[in-house]
C-alpha cells in the first residue's frame, strides 16, 4: 500500500492535478485580497476582528461556487495518466492488486481535496497580514485569525464534496474517458446549483447541491429543506459519507471482478 501511495504521488507530476489545486487557492485568494484591497474603507471596523469577515468572503466563494466545479475537474485529471496512456490493463497486471490501487487512488484523491483546504487556510492568513501591512487600520495583526474556525468550517465542506467525488471516480472507471465524466458532472453541478438555490426539498438527496446546503449563508431560502445541523456532522454530510462509500464499493467491485484481455 505504501509502494502504491508513494507512486500515485509520483504520477502527480504528469497530471494537471497541482495546477488546478494552485489554480483554485489562487483565484480564491486573490478574490478575498482585492475585494478588501478595492473597499478598504468602508470594510475597516476599529476594535472589530476583521478576520471573520475576511474568511467568511473565501468561504462563501469556495464553499458556493468553487468546491463542485473543482472536485470535478478535480476527479478527471487524477485519472488522466491512465486514460491518456491506456494503462489500466497494466495496472492491473502488478502485484499490487486491484484493490490496493483503487484504495490507493481514493486516498491521494481525498489528500488532495483535504490539502487544498489547508492551502486555502494558510495562503488567506498570509493574504490577510499582507493587507494589514499596507493598512494597519485593518487591525488583522492585533486580532486572532480565527485558524481553527476557518480549518473546521473548510473541513465540513470538503465533506460535504465527497458525495461528489465518489459519484465522479465512479464515471471516471465507467466511462475510461476525460470527457464524459468531466460533462456529466458539470452538467449536475448546474443543476445542483439550481436546485440549491431555489429552495428545492430533493436537493437533499442531490450530492451536487451539498456544497450549498452544508453551511447556511442566508443567501437562499432553505425552508423547504430538512437540513439538520445539530450533532457533530449535520445530516447533508451523513448523506455526503453515504453516496461517497456506496459508490466507491460499488467502483471496487466492478473493478475487481471485471476480467481483463
Amino acid at each position: 500500500m505504501i509502494a502504491t501511495l508513494s507512486a500515485e504521488w509520483i504520477k502527480l507530476k504528469r497530471t494537471p492535478v497541482l495546477f488546478l489545486i494552485a489554480a483554485i487557492v489562487f483565484f480564491c485568494v486573490f478574490i478575498m485580497t482585492i475585494g478588501n484591497y478595492i473597499d478598504i474603507h468602508p470594510l475597516t471596523q476599529l476594535n472589530l476582528n476583521p478576520w471573520g469577515r475576511f474568511r467568511n468572503i473565501g468561504h462563501v466563494l469556495y464553499t458556493n461556487f468553487f468546491i463542485c466545479p473543482f472536485a470535478v475537474l478535480l476527479t478527471s485529471a487524477f485519472f488522466f495518466v491512465e486514460q491518456r496512456a491506456n494503462a489500466w490493463k497494466y495496472l492491473y497486471t502488478l502485484p499490487a492488486g486491484r484493490g490496493k490501487i483503487f484504495i490507493s487512488k481514493t486516498l491521494t484523491l481525498i489528500a488532495l481535496l483535504f490539502s487544498t483546504a489547508l492551502l486555502l487556510v494558510i495562503f488567506s492568513t498570509l493574504s490577510g497580514y499582507s493587507l494589514d501591512y499596507k493598512y494597519p487600520e485593518m487591525e488583522f495583526s492585533y486580532h486572532s485569525p480565527e485558524l481553527w474556525n476557518y480549518t473546521s468550517k473548510l473541513f465540513h465542506s470538503s465533506i460535504a464534496i465527497l458525495g461528489v467525488i465518489g459519484i465522479q471516480t465512479f464515471l471516471c472507471f465507467r466511462f475510461r474517458n476525460v470527457f464524459v465524466p468531466l460533462g456529466i458532472g458539470i452538467g449536475l453541478f448546474i443543476l445542483g446549483l439550481v436546485m440549491g438555490t431555489t429552495n428545492q426539498a430533493q436537493a437533499l438527496y442531490f450530492p451536487y447541491s451539498y456544497p450549498l446546503l452544508v453551511f447556511d449563508f442566508e443567501m437562499f431560502n432553505q425552508s423547504e429543506i430538512n437540513i439538520q445541523r445539530d450533532g457533530l456532522l449535520s445530516n447533508v454530510e451523513w448523506w455526503s459519507l453515504g453516496y461517497f462509500f456506496l459508490c466507491s464499493g460499488l467502483t471496487l467491485w466492478m473493478e475487481t471482478r471485471k476480467n481483463i484481455k
